[in-house]
């Protein structure tokens, strides 16, 4: 019999289905009350190129049903889907119609999310699942996106009614018409009680087992969701009484070329039961079948009609099939072929269920229709051990319980190998059997995030639906054999899709201890030319991860399970990049402070994170066994997730999230810390090939008579080949030399007891670079606004001001002619079109990127004292050595060198040219020579006008205070506006110079 719930669990996903939980409970419970549910879909898109800006639903073969754009939370077709996939990846809105019992309790709405854009949208790399996120921090870089949508819906209680007159045709106006069937099954069952079987059919409530149910549970399908029934759809009429019921379910799909394991799949029954004297003698189902994950499942839906009549000779079951097709498809005959087969195969399994069901074999409790354990297969042993103090007893008792929250060895083992998302499906009836001649078996079900070991093209974790089967032996009331079959069906890996792995493990009591054994096999469903590759690969994972097995098991035979430390990472061979001595280092106190269970407090490692710039530090607490003590030493191992700054480079994002495990060991000598060990792994997960390598840093701070000695070493550990593994190399060596500085900095001045130092820089973001020029241009003391432009000559006239700038331009592809403002990622600042001879955004530019991109003159706003000199032509194209007739040169990528310039632009992607003006300073004061100077002799002429204003001004102070003893307070008060006026013209040449006179700083000064 099934649970009370209508949503069952039986098969291979443990987990429900988007919105079935209202509360905190079941939505079946929370719909028979007539409450709410919220649905839950993602709307996915895809570009074509990074550098396209229209947005399409996934249209790429392997997106499958995310091509139908609105989706659930699993990235499957929803079972609500109203329409065919075309229409469905047009639709602006949910294309989703609730069924019947069930209305709409308000409009469609986006969800908010953390790391949303503009209007709701998250950018990814691919569609992926919410466990890797997605990142959105590059939009640009990103060929995905998706928002979230929720919508409430209320459930409508239903009721059973007798039809009045004139409207018993009500059914009939939606019965399927019949079509032309290929019969498939013809058999006669004896006992099978029809008119009990009739009543079940026809109940409101369908959470009591029937027929249907209980045979799609047989044929392993699951997540099986009964709508509801409503006012009409269980009716009386003069031939009998009829129900139309429909049931959304996840159904195994054959092995076939681009199919899915399984597929979402839309049941609607019409059952009409003919009665005689109170006894049915006939049943008549049809029934629609509407895939939704399979190829060209848009084009056809199947239709069965099975009929049951009673006769002298027991039921006679007859099954018929036919297609319906809804567009052409050129797979026609293949759909026709395929499915033909398909039933041919299920009608044996059909009558044999239906002879068990009719013999009483199949009622509650039985597990021959709820749990078939598989069959042995051939395996390969990788485990034969002997384990001392193991409780046989105890550890089946926690096997068997219903209620799998305890912990038993294998949840417990799950964890120890790393796992996390571990979630377990609720014990469907049937799955525990009481002991019967000595066996209880059971079985469970499992969805856990797997880490995958390295492997080119794989993921670093992956999700699992692990299926265990459980058998029980029991000898004179004590357990002495406990055997478990598991199979592991992985889902994110390469060429998952093409085989599953069967464990077989049998643990047995002898007099030593328990005797284990385990071995292992491959099932492959289909065929595929890197069998022997990943039959070779999962021999190497089973007998690495034989030893840790046993291990675990030991331990928990001797009561140290749930104590079981850490393994220290080895050590490996290191550059050094740090060896200092520290004074006054505190070892001992930051020792306390590093093996402290609550890392709240402050510590020298956090603190250093936060020196360099870290943010959205989170560490994770201290597990059981990650903070120990024994022969001297103390040993911690800790985890850490921040948001890294990443020094500028091709393709990099400006940061990154990084997973920092710190692995601390702490030697004592006379009651005192004498020597500290913090070995760390950086694992990035933005950055470009991150997936590659990560980065093991050593460090030992050793007392001395100094107060400590630090060394520091780094080495690079690369998981798989990549071509850019010396661009790697070489550039974290970099870094950790231009870091190692500010880091003894650091560590001084914490022994020193004084704030930390100013933190290192990383170089300047292309938009914060661009604003504070801006904003920093009434100083002529940055270095940088006096590159960007030729502020005059030695042999110009006094305030002639000549300004050049670069003009850049970047194309598509080389069959493209259309030239526009660069666009690549990696171009920066150059995006700007505009920029100085540094290729950097020019101080003058206006303030928008686009308006600036788009402009086909110098997009520059001139400072208030510059003006067009007399008789000048305004912007001019320069021409250049390597230019065209337009004064173009062109180049593979934007470089500075002028010899990397060529004036034919056939085979290049990028272009420039110079453009010049000549300008005249209404000041016409001391800048003509700015561009002879350098930044030292500019910043000493600055220095000296300074000095000769603050002179000049306490002069004029003292002739003030002179004329304030003999002149009227009025007068005074002028006197001192003239001399602030006077302090402001002898500042000009520095200062005033950026500052009219009608300014609003101007008239406070005044």
């Amino acid at each position: 019999a099934l649970p009370a719930p209508t949503k069952i669990f039986v098969g291979r996903s443990p987990e429900p289905r988007v919105g079935q939980m209202c509360r905190g409970e079941p939505c079946s419970e929370a719909a028979a009350r007539g409450e709410a549910r919220t649905v839950e879909l993602y709307e996915l898109q895809r570009r074509y190129t990074l550098f396209h800006q229209t947005w399409e639903a996934p249209f790429l073969p392997h997106d499958g049903p995310k091509q139908w754009r609105w989706v659930d939370m699993a990235y499957q077709t929803h079972a609500w889907t109203q329409g065919e996939q075309e229409a469905s990846a047009r639709s602006e809105s949910p294309p989703l119609a609730a069924p019947s019992g069930w209305l709409a309790a308000g409009k469609w709405e986006l969800a908010a999310s953390d790391g949303a854009h503009t209007d709701g949208w998250e950018y990814a790399v691919d569609f992926y699942g919410e466990h890797l996120g997605c990142p959105s921090v590059m939009p640009e870089l990103c060929l995905c996106r998706r928002r979230k949508w929720t919508c409430t819906f209320e459930q409508v209680a239903g009721r059973t009614l007798e039809l009045p007159s004139g409207m018993e045709a009500a059914i009939e106006e939606v019965e399927p018409v019949d079509i032309d069937f290929t019969q498939v099954v013809d058999a006669r069952i004896l006992g099978l009680d029809m008119t009990k079987e009739a009543n079940l059919f026809l109940a409101e409530d369908w959470s009591a087992s029937n027929l249907f149910l209980d045979h799609l549970a047989a044929i392993g399908a699951t997540e099986i969701e009964v709508v509801p029934a409503v006012a009409g759809d269980v009716t009386k009429r003069a031939m009998g009484r009829c129900a139309k019921r429909q049931i959304t379910v996840r159904l195994l799909v054959p092995p076939a070329p681009m199919a899915p394991k399984t597929t979402r799949a839309t049941i609607t029954f019409l059952i009409t039961a003919q009665e005689k004297d109170g006894v049915v003698q006939k049943v008549c189902v049809k029934t629609d079948w509407v895939m939704h994950d399979i190829p060209y499942c848009d084009c056809f839906s199947s239709r069965e009609r099975l009929t049951l009549e009673a006769s002298a000779d027991g039921i006679v079951v007859t099954k018929g099939f036919g297609l319906i097709f809804s567009k052409r498809t050129f797979v026609k005959a293949l759909i026709e072929s395929s499915s033909l087969a398909a039933q041919k195969a299920n009608a044996g399994p059909l009558v044999e269920f239906l002879q068990k069901r009719g013999s009483g074999q199949s009622g509650e409790g039985s597990d021959d229709v709820v749990v078939e354990e598989p069959a042995n297969i051939e395996v390969i042993q990788v485990v034969s051990a002997t384990i001392k103090g193991f409780d046989l007893n105890k550890e089946a008792d926690l096997l068997l319980a219903e209620d799998w929250s305890a912990s038993n060895f294998l949840l417990d083992h799950l964890a120890f190998a790393g796992n996390t998302e571990v979630k377990v499906a609720p014990a469907a009836a049937g799955e525990i059997t009481p002991v019967v001649g000595g066996k209880s078996r059971t079985r469970r079900q499992i969805s856990a995030r797997l880490l995958v070991p390295p492997a080119p093209m794989a993921p670093k974790t992956t999700r699992a639906t692990i299926t265990h089967y459980i058998t029980v032996e029991e000898k004179n009331g004590q357990v002495h054999k406990l055997s478990v079959k598991t199979d592991w069906v992985l889902h994110d890996t390469p060429y998952c899709e093409c085989f599953h792995m069967r464990e077989q493990m049998t643990i047995e009591a002898s007099a030593e201890g328990a005797i284990v054994t385990k071995g292992f096999g491959l099932i492959f469903s289909q065929r595929t030319f890197v069998k022997s590759m990943i039959e070779s690969a999962s021999l190497a994972t089973q007998k690495k991860n034989a030893g840790p097995f046993v291990e675990f098991l030991q331990k928990r035979g001797s009561g140290q399970a749930e104590e079981a430390a850490f393994e220290e990472p080895e050590d490996i061979e290191v550059t050094r990049v740090v060896d200092a001595d520290i004074k006054a280092f505190d070892l001992s106190k930051e020792a306390d402070l590093l093996f402290a269970e609550d890392w709240s407090a402050s510590n020298f490692l956090l603190d250093h994170l936060a020196f360099v710039g870290a943010t959205e530090v989170t560490v994770a607490p201290a597990c059981a066994g990650e903070i120990s003590s024994a022969g001297g030493k103390r040993r911690a191992k800790r985890e850490i997730s921040a948001r890294l700054l990443v020094p500028p480079a091709p393709m990099a994002p400006k940061t990154t999230m990084a997973t920092i495990t710190q692995y601390i060991t702490a030697e004592k000598k006379d009651g005192k810390v004498h020597k500290l060990i913090v070995k760390t792994d950086w694992v990035l997960l933005d950055t470009p090939y991150c997936d590659s390598f990560y980065m093991r840093e050593q460090m030992t701070i050793l007392v001395s008579p100094k107060g400590a000695t630090v060394t520091k070493g780094f080495g690079l550990i690369f998981t798989k080949r990549t071509f850019v593994k010396s661009i790697i190399e070489s550039t974290s060596l970099a870094t950790q030399k231009k870091n190692s500085e500010p880091f003894v900095e650091f560590l001084q001045s914490r022994g020193a007891g004084r704030g930390p130092p100013r933190a290192p820089s990383l170089g300047d973001d292309a938009s914060t670079t661009a604003a504070s020029s801006r904003q920093a241009l009434p100083s002529l003391l940055s270095t940088r606004t006096i590159s960007s432009m030729s502020l005059g000559s030695p042999k110009a006239d006094a305030g002639r001001v000549v300004v050049e700038v670069w003009e850049l331009q970047r194309r598509l592809t080389l069959f493209h002619t259309t030239w526009q403002a660069p666009f690549l990622p990696h171009d920066g600042e150059k995006q700007w079109r505009w920029v100085d001879k540094e290729y950097r955004t020019h101080p003058w530019a206006v303030e928008s990127l686009e308006a600036s991109g788009d402009s086909e003159t110098p997009a520059l706003k001139l400072p208030w004292h510059l003006r067009q000199r007399q008789g000048g032509t305004g912007w001019e194209v320069q021409s250049t050595p390597s230019s065209d007739a337009d004064g173009w040169a062109y180049g593979v990528d934007l470089y500075q060198s002028d010899e990397l310039w060529y004036a034919n632009p056939t085979w290049f992607h990028c272009r420039r040219r110079l453009w010049r003006i000549e300008l005249q300073d209404a000041t016409a004061n001391g800048l003509s020579t700015l561009e002879c100077m350098s930044p030292r002799s500019l910043r000493r002429r600055s220095g000296a006008k300074m000095l000769m204003a603050f002179l000049m001004m306490m002069l004029l102070l003292v002739v003030t205070a002179g004329w304030w003893m003999y002149s009227p307070a009025s007068s005074s008060v002028l006197l001192l506006a003239d001399t602030a006026a006077a302090f402001h013209a002898a500042a000009s040449p520095l200062t005033g110079a950026w500052c009219p006179a009608d300014a609003p700083s101007c008239v406070a000064l005044r």
